[in-house]
């Protein structure tokens, strides 16, 4: 039978040359086509089974349309298996390639597999499937391989001239593999070893010394970005962190240039790693940029993750070491939307951090809690509406379904809860945390609303003013009783429960800021009559009660009785004109008012808790009332207004005078504060110079007996009164026949 075939024509064996040459150099350039691709990248969409496969290099499937509907009709659909990609869809199983996206990506259907997304590991055709479908020349390489071996099976030897050409066929196949080898190289990997060379170990105990920075963070996220994108945790952790910590077998944090943590960072791995850069960079951009974060995934070492957990214990754990460590300033839960942060309480982990953090909010010293935040800034700086739909999904939200990655965890956590309060008692701490913080939004609204309307008032107050004129620090800047009524009226909408201090930052300022006075100036001052000492925390709208209350007993026409009152006389825009730095109080408006021929004594408005008495510029007022009235004996001196009456003239309210009075019998007014220890060492000085604090308590004291004694008598008076027209009254109805 061989002899046959040698008697063949010289074109046969040409042919059969040609074949040799073909099916060598064809059967070398074809096996890195089936032979295994590294992977450049894995993704899936999320809420999808479909998962695209990008290799490193061509991946050899044909991908023209035409060839590969008839290869599929032939052969059915390619396979092709993966490994060493760190996720769920490695393993025995092949997976079918739906279709040939490009040279270089596939798309396969994931079948309801758990996705993961990663950019190592490799893949492959399926065998022998694969000689069929790498490309258009699979099929003829077949073919002629099949001939030439069906040849030298035949001849039984391959000849001298035929070996010849081997060589230049091996050649021209390995210069294929060459071109496709160099394109094997893994992107992540070039960037992983240039990442790796900024690194620089500095091992450290486990726990709070793990923290990063706000820029360590952001320049991970700059270096890896094109990688990650909107990836999740698992992926970083997977593809990024556990490649470049290898070789050290240290955690990120330790390489980065670690330090002690100011926050800890709960946030769930199966959201997107860039929501959890951009609510970190907008916490430290707006606040210290100093601050150091601990999250797991930096701070733990994820080549030996047990040693981290510890011995079974939670406390034991690095989680637990670094929330109860006393640097800690407070805990963030990171999320994106109302969904993410639904999730994260459906994770064991997730929950003992957050209630761990609730619990840190009973530690002694600064402490700020647990804080929501969000890409966006903290959940009080969402809306309010998005702050009530986080309550809404939390509530329909059950913890004890929460879930871990091993069934330990779960019930370490289970059993760490249940010694601590069990799950409902957790639920309502969580509730309350969430609800504080939709609150305040609802707070934040109210007030936006309200700065509008002031707003709105302050344009159509300033529309009905005169042109202002000025006058200077002292007695000539005093407010009528009817403006200040007037300007009660007018804010009246807005000035419930507000103070002095509100009225100042909010009326006062805005309405005088352009024309640089005070408020009396810009209304229309005069000469005082009263000067008032009072409390800025006090309501303002007491504060008016009792003036007016005090005008109408004092004088007909109570309209015109002007008092000085610091908030309205001073002017706000320039208070060292008012009160000189480094001078004494004597070069202070306060004084120059006081000690005024025109004003007929102080008027000190009180309340219950007799706040007035227990600041240093109240205290120097009185010391000056009190020896303005020793040298100058017509004047009224002291007058106690509340806002049910004056003291003085004994109409006011019975429970408000005991009030006071059972203060002052314990008050010693050198315990008086000031905002500046500057001015109340002054104060305290001339309190000295004119007697000392027994002399002024003393002479407080007898003011104070003086005006119980006078409020006494007219409420004896007053019952007096009322028990003679009670019994006239029955007198009356005994002659009618209603009587006993």
């Amino acid at each position: 039978f061989s002899q046959c075939f040698q008697m063949l024509p010289d074109d046969w064996w040409f042919l059969a040359d040609l074949c040799l040459l073909l099916s060598i150099a064809g059967l070398v350039a074809v096996l890195p086509l089936i032979s295994s691709a590294p992977i450049s990248d894995i993704s899936a969409k999320p809420g999808s089974n479909w998962v695209v496969v990008t290799t490193a290099r061509p991946h050899g499937v044909g991908f023209r349309p035409g060839v590969q509907r008839v290869l599929q009709r032939l052969f059915g659909s390619p396979k092709i298996r993966l490994w060493g990609t760190g996720c769920p869809l490695e393993g025995k199983n092949a997976w079918q390639v739906d279709d040939v996206l490009n040279a270089s990506q596939l798309r396969i259907f994931a079948n309801g597999m758990g996705i993961g997304e990663s950019s190592k590991g490799f893949c492959r055709l399926v065998f022998p499937a694969s000689l069929i479908w790498t490309s258009i020349l699979g099929v003829p390489v077949l073919v002629a391989i099949v001939f030439q071996l069906l040849l030298i099976t035949l001849l039984g030897s391959l000849g001298a001239f035929r070996l010849v050409l081997v060589a230049p066929a091996v050649l021209l196949g390995l210069s294929g593999y060459w071109c496709q080898w160099l394109q094997t190289r893994n992107a992540l990997d070039e960037q992983i070893r240039f990442y790796r060379r900024l690194m620089g170990p500095s091992p450290c105990e486990r726990g709070a010394m793990r923290a990063i920075s706000g820029g360590q963070l952001c320049e991970f996220h700059r270096v890896f970005q094109t990688f990650i994108g909107r990836r999740n945790m698992y992926y970083v952790v997977n593809n990024i962190v556990t490649p470049v910590t290898r070789p050290w077998n240290l955690s990120l944090a330790e390489l980065m240039g670690s330090g002690t943590l100011d926050y800890y960072v709960s946030f769930l791995w199966i959201n997107a790693f860039e929501d959890l850069v951009a609510s970190i960079r907008r916490h430290y951009q707006t606040s210290d940029l100093s601050n150091r974060y601990w999250i797991d995934v930096f701070a733990l070492n994820q080549q030996n993750i047990q040693a981290e957990i510890g011995d079974g214990h939670l406390w034991d754990s690095s989680f637990f070491h670094a929330m109860r460590s006393s640097s800690c300033k407070g805990g963030f839960v990171v999320f994106a939307d109302v969904e993410s942060l639904g999730a994260v309480f459906t994770r064991s982990w997730c929950i003992f951090e957050v209630y761990t953090m609730i619990q840190d909010n009973q530690r002694s010293g600064p402490y700020e809690g647990l804080l929501f935040r969000t890409p966006c800034g903290s959940l009080s700086e969402c809306s309010f509406d998005f702050a009530m739909d986080c309550v809404r999904r939390l509530r329909s939200i059950d913890l004890r379904e929460a879930t871990a990655a091993s069934q330990q965890d779960v019930a370490m956590i289970e059993n760490y809860i249940s010694e601590l309060g069990g799950w409902d008692f957790i639920w309502n701490l969580i509730m309350e945390s969430v609800t504080e913080a939709a609150m305040s939004l609802e707070a934040q609204a109210i007030d936006a609303a309200v700065v509008l309307k002031v707003d709105t008032l302050l344009r159509d107050f300033a529309a009905t003013l005169s042109p202002p004129c000025a006058s200077s620090p002292g007695p000539q800047r005093a407010l009528g009783a009817g403006q200040l009524s007037v300007l009660r009226e007018f804010f009246g909408s807005v000035l419930d429960g507000r103070d002095m201090y509100w009225i100042c930052d909010r009326i006062v300022k805005p309405l005088t800021r352009e024309k640089r006075l005070s408020y009396a100036e810009l209304v229309g001052c005069g000469e005082l009559n009263w000067f008032i000492s009072h409390w800025w925390g006090m309501h303002f709208n007491k504060t008016v009660d009792s003036v007016v209350k005090h005008a109408t007993s004092s004088a007909s026409s109570w309209e015109s009785v002007r008092y000085w009152i610091c908030t309205f006389s001073n002017n706000q825009w320039a208070m060292d004109e008012e009160i000189p730095p480094g001078a004494p109080p004597s070069e202070s408006s306060f004084y120059k008012a006081l000690r005024s021929r025109s004003c007929q004594g102080t008027c000190m408005i009180l309340d219950g808790s007799v706040v007035p008495l227990t600041r240093a510029w109240c205290l120097f007022e009185l010391l000056q009332t009190f020896t303005i009235q020793d040298e100058t004996a017509p004047r009224e001196g002291l007058a106690i207004l509340t806002s049910s009456g004056v003291l003085n003239s004994g109409r006011c309210s019975i429970d408000t005078a005991m009030a006071i009075g059972q203060e002052l019998t314990t008050l010693r007014l050198e315990n008086a504060q000031a905002s500046k220890e500057e001015d109340k060492q002054l104060i305290f000085g001339a309190v000295q110079a004119a007697g000392g604090f027994d002399a002024i308590n003393s002479k407080l004291r007898q003011k104070i007996r003086e005006v119980l004694g006078t409020v006494a008598s007219q409420w004896n008076r007053d019952i007096n009164r009322l028990q003679i027209q009670l019994g006239s009254d029955r007198f009356a109805f005994s002659h009618c026949g209603f009587g006993p």
